[in-house]
């Protein structure tokens, strides 16, 4: 069942035989009740989680002790990346909203010496968990900025607030001929 779920997942699926045979192996599937916390803010980023059922949510502590929600996760959702592939610590706290299921990955998974056979498998999931990482920060840079741009002061000018929100930069419209 679980191979099946991570076969037909937008992320895994991308994975070899082999490749997905050295995640299973570095993984567990884990039951969660309401409220329950899957990981805490703070604590060691030593795995990151695939909802197989139920809603999830991650949660960030203000300094004034008051909790701001950042997401909800649904089936599928991939969560806990961004301390997992900088092994630091994490960023939020992640918790079910009702029971849940949920697959523990193990940072191990990418711990194996360079050239040998498992290497090439893990150069593959490193690249896809970088870049659930990638468009996860991607939404959630447009989510600030118009969270920004809502409270925005109302004595600069939209060209203002956008340089100040992007730090001037802006996406290129036409890159050109690169040749």
């Amino acid at each position: 069942m679980l191979e099946e779920f991570l076969g037909e997942h937008a992320l895994f699926k991308a994975l070899d035989e082999q490749a997905m045979a050295h995640l299973m192996a570095h993984c567990q599937v884990v039951d969660f009740g309401p409220a329950q916390a899957i990981a805490r803010e703070g604590s060691s980023a030593d795995s990151c989680f695939v909802l197989l059922n139920g809603l999830a949510r991650a949660t960030r502590t203000r300094p004034n002790g008051a909790q701001d929600e950042l997401a909800r996760l649904g089936q599928g959702g991939v969560f806990g990346l961004v301390g997992f592939v900088g092994k630091g610590q994490r960023p939020c706290t992640y918790a079910a909203l009702g029971p849940c299921k949920v697959l523990c990955i193990q940072a191990t998974v990418l711990d194996v010496p360079p050239r040998t056979p498992q290497a090439k498998q893990v150069l593959v999931l490193r690249e896809l968990l970088a870049l659930a990482l990638q468009s996860q920060l991607r939404v959630a840079n447009e989510h600030l900025v118009n969270r920004a741009a809502a409270v925005r002061a109302p004595d600069l000018s939209a060209s203002e607030w956008e340089a100040l929100t992007h730090g001037g930069w802006k996406v290129p419209v036409d890159l050109g001929d690169a040749g």
